[in-house]
Formats: structure tokens, C-alpha cells, sequence
């Protein structure tokens, strides 16, 4: 998954266009940022956690919910089929993000993968919710559920993606530059806040390490997605070309940046 698609890339990249605060396409997206800021703060549950996940059934809880959120099932597919495809999916994300997290991951060498789960009692949320992204429940405890889910990744770029962060100039970039990737909620928790707290989690874990410079790439057209960022704190640094986008056969995505 990448920063979500990993897409060869068979021309080089477009030039960077330069550095304004906001790209006159996402106006629209700017406006809306203050009244998705409202709602999505306001409907947070007091039951959300956000954590990094560790125990082998948190990663691959973490691997189910991007495997339901990023994976499309044609739909002509039978139940049965459509569940096969999600849970081998699933499975892919799971073995995946572990390989991330230990460092086998050849393409992420040179990057610190943590990833992060938004979790919360089972009984907070309507049912409906996918089972393998339930955790058992501690002793005395009751079972719980992740309702969201990123990646931290601390490193001069992530694998596979043509946008690049430009800060810092100097220094070691390597510590003190860090990307959030893969950033998806369970549909059925959306706008209640799982999204937002994860971007903080992800933020406070990024300067913990020394991070002084955090990206996330978006689509442009996802305007709920880049409305999230933008009232968390980031700005569009660069773009993708639209040609460059058409040929790699995707929509155009755009890079923001916040200074921690």
C-alpha cells in the first residue's frame, strides 16, 4: 500500500511546481477544513484511544481495516468470493506491515515504520463493524475494536512516491523528516473523530523522535481527506502535474506540510 497504491513509474517525475501556502484548486477544500474541524472534534467518543500497535493481533487487526478501506472488490463478486479477496488482502497487509515494523522490508530500510491504532469498546460503536479487526479482551477487561489506523514513517521519502518533502534544507533529514501514510477508519466510526486523533497521535509521536518536519500526500480530489489535513495544521508544499498523474493512469495528488 505505500502511502496507499504502490504505482511503477514509467516516466520521470514532473518538476515541482513552487511552494505556495495553498494551490488554487484546493480553495474549496481550504474553506471547508473549519466545518469539518467542528464536526469531526465534536463527535469524538470519549472510549478512543490511540496507541501503537504492537502484539501480532493489533498489526493484523491494523492490516483487516486497510485491506477494507483501500481494497476494491469487483462487483460482480459473490459474498463468499468478496470475503476470500478481503481476507487474503488482509492477510498481504498484515505480513506487510510486520515486515515494516521489524525492518525486512527491503524498500523500507531506510525508514522507521510505527503504526498507530485508534481503538475502542466494541459496545461504544453500532455493529456491523469487520471481525477480524476485533482485539480479545484483557483480563478484566472487555474486547475492543480498531476503528482506525496509520503509519508514522520517519525517513527522507517513502518508497514508490514521486512527492518528495523539501524541509529541512540541511541538517539529517533522515530524522528529522517523517510521513503519515495510510491513514483509514472503519466506516461505521467515520466522524467521530478516529481520523483527527490519529493525525495527533501521529504528530506528538513524530516530534517524541526528533521529527521537526511531518508530510502526508493526499488526492486532490479527496476533499474530505485534505480538509482533515489542512484543519490539523498542514499546508500544500507541491503538486503533481495533472499530465504526469493521467499518465500513471491515477488522480493527481498533492504533498502537505506542517512544521512540528
Amino acid at each position: 500500500m505505500g502511502g496507499q497504491v504502490i504505482v511503477a513509474v514509467a516516466a520521470p517525475p514532473a518538476a515541482p511546481l513552487p511552494c505556495r501556502p495553498l494551490l488554487p484548486r484546493c480553495r474549496r477544500v481550504h474553506a471547508a477544513a473549519a466545518s469539518l474541524s467542528a464536526a469531526d472534534s465534536a463527535a469524538a467518543p470519549p472510549q478512543l484511544t490511540v496507541r501503537r500497535a504492537q502484539t501480532p493481533a493489533e498489526l493484523r487487526a491494523a492490516g483487516s481495516l486497510r485491506a477494507a478501506a483501500f481494497s476494491v472488490v469487483p462487483p460482480d463478486r459473490s459474498k463468499f468470493a468478496r470475503q476470500s479477496f478481503l481476507r487474503m488482502k488482509a492477510d498481504a497487509a498484515w505480513h506487510t506491515l510486520e515486515a515494516k515494523v521489524a525492518g525486512t522490508d527491503v524498500e523500507y530500510r531506510d525508514v522507521l515504520v510505527t503504526p498507530l491504532i485508534a481503538v475502542t469498546p466494541v459496545e461504544a460503536l453500532p455493529r456491523g463493524a469487520e471481525g477480524a479487526c476485533l482485539l480479545p479482551a484483557e483480563p478484566g477487561g472487555s474486547p475492543q475494536l480498531v476503528v482506525g489506523t496509520c503509519d508514522l514513517n520517519q525517513g527522507i521519502n517513502l518508497p514508490a512516491e514521486d512527492l518528495i518533502g523539501r524541509q529541512p534544507a540541511e541538517g539529517d533529514k533522515r530524522r528529522l523528516r517523517a510521513y503519515i501514510s495510510n491513514v483509514a477508519t472503519w466506516e461505521g466510526a467515520r466522524r467521530r473523530g478516529a481520523a483527527r486523533a490519529l493525525m495527533a497521535e501521529a504528530a506528538r509521536e513524530a516530534a517524541a523522535a526528533g521529527v521537526q518536519h511531518l508530510y502526508v500526500h493526499v488526492e486532490a480530489c479527496n476533499a474530505a481527506a485534505a480538509a482533515l489535513y489542512l484543519s490539523s495544521g498542514f499546508e500544500v508544499e507541491s503538486e503533481e502535474a495533472e499530465a504526469f498523474a493521467r499518465a500513471q493512469n491515477r488522480n493527481r495528488r498533492l504533498l502537505l506540510h506542517c512544521k512540528l
